[in-house]
């Protein structure tokens, strides 16, 4: 089998990741997105503007950085719990409610399913959840064997803790809005 071929069949096997967070992107309406990116981002510019004030030491960043990080992993591995349980309701859920689902379209969304929507969404939330919790571990790795000196110039890391803050975030808001929309769906219909 050539390179060109094996590729292509790695990518289908392995692409749902991709997929799903651009179907997320697709679905996903313009104030669900200001919900999940916007508010986010203006909470993530606060804390920062609110460290920025208080002026921590470097040491004080790091450890900080670290304990953050390891209670972020706990929470995030609950949230991604919570996906993943109503990912598995919704597909073992009892015949008529599941029926309903896949045999109901958007009314924002034409040709697309409840089911579909759904689905997509809180697959998403995981994936962005698996992902967080990956990014979580290797900081784990690093910083329990990397000792920085007290005099490390921190400054150049601002903004991938921006990033973390705010993948942190992100995947809360991701996980809220989820909540609304398995409530809207299976109570008042209105998705």
């Amino acid at each position: 089998m050539e390179m060109g071929k094996r590729i292509k069949l790695f990518w289908e096997a392995n692409n749902f990741p991709f997929v799903t967070s651009f179907n997320y992107l697709r679905f996903a309406s313009m104030a669900e997105k200001v919900f999940d990116f916007l508010i986010p981002a203006i909470l993530t510019g606060l804390i920062l503007l609110m460290v920025a004030v208080i002026e921590p030491s470097t040491s004080t960043v790091l450890k900080g950085i670290k304990d953050i990080n390891n209670q972020s992993l706990t929470f995030i591995s609950i949230l991604a719990g919570f996906n993943i349980a109503s990912v598995s309701v919704l597909a073992t859920a009892g015949s008529s409610l599941l029926k309903k689902l896949k045999d109901t379209e958007s009314k924002t969304l034409k040709g697309k399913t409840l089911y579909e929507i759904m689905m997509t969404f809180f697959c998403a939330a995981v994936v962005s959840q698996f992902l967080i919790i990956l990014i979580g571990v290797i900081i784990l790795v690093l910083s329990s064997l990397v000792n920085l000196p007290a005099n490390f110039n921190i400054s150049y890391l601002w903004f991938l803790i921006a990033i973390w803050v705010y993948s942190l975030l992100l995947t809360i808001f991701i996980s809220l809005r989820n909540l609304k929309i398995l409530f809207f769906i299976m109570v008042n219909e209105e998705y």
